[in-house]
């Protein structure tokens, strides 16, 4: 509206983006959930640049130069690792979709101590509301 007063509507414009490569998963974490296992965590890419055919995540043990490659189903959110060797673990990962790997998350560090942890293992969601009229 302007000073003169609310003009004539203009026509709708639908625009369709081509599909892309996965985008960054959001929120990746990782916790010690036993002696010798950890969960990994993380959220779907906001916003969505392609149908997600699934997850990569890498995992770099304690004195590995190269990562082990995990591929996980679309619908993941979280991963256990089993049997770690104590010492740093370094995570990572990746999304897909048709057209490829999008980049990586940052790498998350899991320094694996001999005891038993316990704890809590999820992920909040982040919650946007906007006022509005009813």
């Amino acid at each position: 509206a302007t000073r003169a007063g609310t003009g004539p509507p203009s026509t709708e414009v639908i625009c369709t983006t081509t599909e892309d490569v996965g985008g960054i998963p959001a929120g990746i974490r990782v916790i010690q959930s036993g002696s010798s296992d950890a969960v990994v965590s993380w959220l779907p890419p906001f916003p969505a640049t392609g149908v997600l055919q699934g997850y990569t995540l890498y995992h770099r043990s304690p004195g590995a130069h190269r990562p082990v490659q995990l591929s996980l189903h679309n619908q993941a959110t979280s991963y256990t690792l089993t049997h770690l060797s104590q010492g740093s673990h370094q995570l990572w990962l990746t999304a897909r979709t048709r057209l490829g790997e999008g980049k990586p998350t940052n790498t998350v560090t899991l320094n694996l101590r001999d005891q038993n942890v316990w704890g809590v293992s999820s992920i909040g969601r982040k919650l946007v509301s906007s006022a509005g009229q009813d």
